[in-house]
């Protein structure tokens, strides 16, 4: 019990608690779960399937405030993952939502945004200030009554980024998710990347591993074949992207032992990050 007790807390510290829980009691091996430590795992999973529910009703209502302008709703990360009824989304506890609309469009959905019930009044006008001037995305937006967060992007990193996708290419190539046509998520190659880097280009690592488990997810998903490889690595190049996709797949080879990887090529090479940056890269990995 004294091992099923630092399992349970060392997995909801990292957020990886609903996805143990899935794994354990959605398998034959729920026989092998004691009575105390399943009680936390039967939790957990009641709490994703509220939070699954809720995040419906969320994109529902933001629907409603982009067709007012005629704003295309793209989903980003878990709200994502959810919606397309990809494998990331039955091992996710949401905190927010997030969307990707273009620059031209961020202030119109803003104030649709705004008069649907959504505010960021509540940052202060330095924060206020600072999204707006240096980040990618406006500040976060706390719904009146349901206390819904929402994250509006224009980008995946801040403009003052060495690595900066066009946004244009991720919106062109966006797709419609097949029970909801009217809501949008990434293409499944930009989905990788974007994971990609919000991992390894972000200040938050406690989160870390479940991240990394959302790329294998993904990748297991969509990468069938040497063709989607290639056209993985392709489309990181043209992004800008590709330094954050070695990583990922580096990583995902080390912890999780993955076997799937591109087949060595030119193109996969040259993503390669330069030899020196990768033991201090090991070294944080093995720290986390």
């Amino acid at each position: 019990m004294q091992q099923w007790d630092t399992l349970i807390r060392q997995a909801r510290a990292s957020q990886l608690l609903v996805r143990l829980a899935a794994y354990l009691l959605e398998s034959p091996q729920v026989e092998k779960v004691p009575s105390g430590p399943r009680a936390h795992l039967e939790s957990i999973l009641r709490l994703r399937d509220h939070q699954r529910s809720a995040v419906r009703n969320e994109v529902a209502h933001l629907l409603l405030a982009c067709e007012q302008v005629g704003v295309p709703l793209v989903l980003l990360k878990g709200a994502a993952y959810e919606m397309a009824d990809l494998p990331p989304g039955r091992c996710r506890i949401y905190s927010d939502l997030d969307l990707l609309v273009s620059r031209a469009d961020i202030q119109t959905l803003e104030t649709a945004l705004m008069t649907h019930g959504w505010s960021s009044g509540h940052q202060s006008a330095y924060d206020q200030k600072y999204y707006r001037t240096w980040m990618h995305e406006l500040p976060p937006m706390r719904h009146i009554t349901r206390h819904s967060v929402i994250d509006v992007h224009h980008n995946l990193v801040p403009d003052t980024a060495r690595m900066r996708p066009d946004p244009a290419k991720l919106l062109s190539a966006r797709v419609a998710c097949s029970k909801a046509p009217d809501v949008h998520v990434l293409c499944g190659e930009d989905m990788i990347l974007h994971s990609a880097v919000h991992l390894f280009h972000d200040g938050e690592f406690d989160h870390a591993l479940r991240d990394l488990f959302d790329i294998r997810d993904l990748v297991e998903h969509f990468m069938r074949s040497d063709d989607d490889w290639l056209a993985l690595v392709d489309r990181a190049v043209a992004l800008n992207l590709a330094r954050p996709l070695h990583y990922a797949l580096r990583y995902l080879q080390r912890l999780l032992r993955a076997r799937s990887q591109p087949r060595p090529s030119q193109r996969y090479a040259g993503t390669a990050p330069k030899a020196r940056g990768l033991p201090c890269a090991t070294r944080c990995s093995s720290a986390a």
